[in-house]
């Protein structure tokens, strides 16, 4: 199936914003096996919309639209609609909707609100699981036409409900794999699986998102059984070459393969962090039922609280320093210690912009892995990148080591 893509909005435009929704679209797209042939941006100018329109549906099976679909000044798309000849009505379920969700915030439907009660005659509208704004279905020259908002969280959700049927629909016999991964980078991946995957009939994407890295297959075949066959062979040469350094298999986030490992070996963990300040109780806790295994998480950001809570020794800081292997581990062992946690883990680093020295510059973090009370692995890694995304960067190698050792019991 050939689809077009058309992204709408003066923000993208003027790079005033990173177009998340062409990136999402087409990605799937692919992944189900068909072809993305043009994307398409466009400003808030209804004309320019209209005629972008016209010539997309021409070329495609499926035109999908972002954006416009709201009541401001700048939500021209419907204006384009009726310079395309499309025939606008009132929307009976819009306004319904639109009535009550205002009435809850102690508002009514403004004139400039109305607008957005109009969609083509014939049209069918679509629901919006999280936002206010309705989609529209409807079809314009060659094309099966889907209007869905600009608002990323919205254009995701709608996507994954109404346009994902219809991609698998017209795909056959159709699976996807995914992986994400700690550790590698996407040319180093590419090169361990080209002479690997080079035999089989599938699509292979990298989608980086430092520092994991996701990995997905698509296959498609005549049928269901051959399909299968093709991802079982795949998923076990992919296995083979890059284990060590699988994460997640699906699409669960890291701190939930967390949460699924320590449930099944009845486990607990406990965490001690300093360059992380909170952030790697946060991942954990993010996950439903973390009450479950998750005991404690100690933030101990000052070299003196460290010894004061934890139990570092303060010879280890004054001879091997606060960012060393040494302390790293007497961290891990005295959260395991304290709250009586199986497993635990810290995290103690540079995440800048000071600090840091010539063995230890910023983006160096060392993470400690202890097991009733006792150091079993402590590793040093560095990262690039400012201090957000090195924090972000130490958390998730530190929820990996720990993901590794446990797993491998």
């Amino acid at each position: 199936m050939k689809v077009n893509l058309l992204l709408t909005g003066e923000e993208l435009l003027r790079g005033r914003i990173v177009d998340q929704n062409g990136v999402y679209a087409s990605r799937l797209i692919t992944l189900y096996g068909h072809v993305v042939e043009r994307m398409v941006y466009a400003g808030d100018n209804p004309f320019h919309i209209a005629h972008a329109i016209k010539e997309l549906s021409s070329t495609a099976d499926l035109l999908i639209i972002s954006g416009g679909l709201g009541a401001t000044g700048d939500d021209v798309t419907r204006e384009a609609l009726q310079h395309l000849g499309l025939n606008l009505i009132e929307s009976e379920l819009s306004r319904r909707r639109l009535e009550r969700i205002l009435r809850q915030r102690g508002a009514e439907p403004t004139s400039r609100d109305r607008r957005a009660f109009l969609i083509p005659e014939g049209s069918h509208e679509l629901r919006n699981p999280i936002g206010t704004a309705l989609g529209i279905r409807f079809t314009f020259g060659n094309a099966l036409v889907f209007l869905l908002p600009g608002v990323p969280d919205e254009f995701k959700a709608m996507f994954h409900m109404h346009i994902e049927p219809v991609l698998r629909r017209e795909a056959g016999a159709w699976i996807t794999r995914s992986w994400t991964l700690f550790g590698i980078r996407e040319v180093e991946l590419d090169e361990m699986l080209r002479n690997v995957l080079e035999d089989l009939p599938l699509n292979v994407s990298f989608r980086p998102s430092y520092p994991l890295l996701v990995f997905e297959i698509a296959v498609r075949a005549d049928d269901k059984y051959r399909a299968e066959e093709i991802a079982g062979v795949a998923e076990r040469k992919i296995k083979e070459v890059v284990s060590p350094y699988i994460f997640v298999e699906g699409d669960e986030e890291p701190a939930s393969t967390l949460r699924t490992l320590m449930e099944d070996m009845n486990a607990t963990v406990a965490v001690a962090e300093s360059c992380t300040g909170g952030l790697l109780s946060s991942l954990i806790t993010d996950v439903p039922g973390a009450s479950g295994y998750f005991l404690a998480g100690y933030v101990t950001y000052s070299p003196e609280e460290k010894v004061k809570v934890l139990g570092v020794d303060r010879r280890s800081i004054e001879k091997y320093g606060v960012v060393s292997e040494q302390v790293a581990g007497e961290m891990a062992a005295g959260a395991s210690r304290i709250s009586g946690a199986v497993y635990s883990v810290s995290t103690t680093g540079y995440a800048g912009p000071e600090g840091g020295d010539a063995n230890n510059p910023v983006g160096t973090v060392y993470i400690g892995v202890a097991e009733n009370g006792e150091v079993k692995n402590v590793q040093r890694f560095f990262f690039r990148g400012s201090r957000e995304r090195l924090k972000k960067a130490f958390a998730l190698a530190a929820l990996f080591t720990l993901y590794t050792h446990v797993r491998s019991k």
